[in-house]
């Protein structure tokens, strides 16, 4: 028998938004994992995802909801100041945790080590982040339709909760995000940190993103419109006046350092080197 695969809920209208160019380049230097389903299943990540025999990969990523089903990336949330993530799914059956993002430590739920994002069996959602947390219960998620829920956070800040395009203003329960100590273990989808298979998505996951960085609301808001955008950075063309020295591009390195790449007037692409010269750049690996 085929499975159910609900509907795919698409915003539209004034709503409907883009990420900014500059929006949309600085979220690419930030991704931390991004998973998502489509006619394949795209990842953008230095990851490699993993499954169990219960996991199924098709046009969405399936669980079963068995006992100890997962999708496990080689890595964890690690221990970043600011934090973002996303996921999008939908349960084929009700009264159960889904929508699961889980690098709580195994033996020390409680503690300040790891995150957790999930929609709960009571239809609310919580996202646990370090020593923070935001939850909200009896919302409107334990049904068999799409759902999208996202947390964002910031150090000595409450944790932000998002369900469905709406950010909760009301919380149940929060607590301050001061700390995070990485998990001993790597991330996994579908599953809590006890791996019970009461406490298993059975279902769809659409999505999930994770950024190195607190998303505001206008950021929240049109990645939600157009989840895919994030794969796909516009381009932009500049023209350099001849008057101008230079055309400076600004990134970050892999150690997180702030860099630039310079184009001259010369059509020579140089780029910063620790006493400031603009070196001209031999190779450029990709």
């Amino acid at each position: 028998m085929a499975l159910y695969v609900p509907e795919r809920k698409v915003w539209t209208g004034s709503r409907a938004r883009s990420l900014s160019i500059n929006d949309n380049h600085e979220l690419s230097r930030y991704i931390k994992v991004a998973v998502a389903s489509g006619t394949c299943f795209e990842r953008v990540s230095d990851t490699a995802l993993t499954k169990t025999s219960g996991i199924k990969e098709g046009e969405y990523l399936y669980s079963a909801g068995n006992a100890g089903d997962k999708a496990t990336l080689s890595t964890n949330s690690g221990t970043p100041s600011e934090l973002t993530i996303m996921c999008r799914f939908a349960r084929t059956a009700i009264n159960r945790e889904a929508g699961l993002y889980s690098d709580r430590n195994l033996a020390n739920w409680g503690s300040n080590q790891g995150t957790t994002l999930m929609a709960r069996a009571d239809g609310g959602a919580g996202f646990y982040v370090g020593s923070g947390y935001a939850t909200k219960s009896n919302l409107s998620t334990n049904d068999l339709l799409w759902h999208t829920v996202v947390g964002t956070a910031n150090v000595n800040e409450i944790p932000t909760l998002y369900v469905d395009g709406v950010k909760i203003s009301t919380l149940s329960t929060s607590a301050t995000f001061t700390s995070i100590s990485s998990s001993s273990i790597n991330a996994r989808l579908f599953t809590y940190y006890d791996e019970s298979s009461t406490r298993s998505h059975i279902g769809y996951i659409d999505y999930v993103y994770v950024f190195y960085k607190k998303l505001s609301d206008i950021q929240v808001y049109s990645l939600l419109d157009n989840p895919r955008q994030i794969f796909a950075p516009r381009r932009q063309w500049f023209a350099i006046n001849t008057n101008s020295s230079t055309l400076r591009v600004p990134f970050k390195t892999a150690t997180g350092a702030d860099d630039n790449i310079w184009l001259t007037t010369d059509n020579t692409l140089r780029f910063n080197n620790a006493a400031g010269y603009y070196d001209p750049i031999a190779s450029i690996s990709v």
